[in-house]
């Protein structure tokens, strides 16, 4: 599993942590730890698909697939404020040409 630098914090997807997932974030000059929710998925959401956690504009972001029939591209405006996560874009499948892989697209 690979860390995610941003804001002098390493960050990682938590698979399953308390029923859903969510971002653990080491803040490396407090030396403190927190868990960050990720933005709300919609129930039609094929949850068995990865979410890929990413820097995007110098902000974490996420991707997970949406509805089945699109990738959604999320940004954390605010870190550590999970209300600030903000839907930056919706890929159709049709761009990507196996949308089937079993993980998440990665952002960069």
């Amino acid at each position: 599993m690979e860390g995610v630098f941003v804001s002098n914090t390493l960050n990682w997807i938590v698979d399953g942590y308390c029923s859903s997932d969510v971002v653990l974030s080491f803040d490396l000059g407090k030396e403190t730890y927190c868990y960050l929710s990720l933005p709300e998925r919609d129930p039609e959401d094929d949850l068995g698909n990865a979410v890929a956690l990413s820097v995007l504009r110098n902000c974490l972001a996420v991707c997970f697939e949406h509805k089945r029939t699109h990738w959604a591209v999320w940004l954390i405006k605010e870190y550590g404020v999970t209300q600030s996560w903000t839907r930056l874009a919706l890929i159709p499948h049709q761009v990507i040409s196996n949308p089937n892989y079993g993980f998440g697209l990665r952002p960069r």
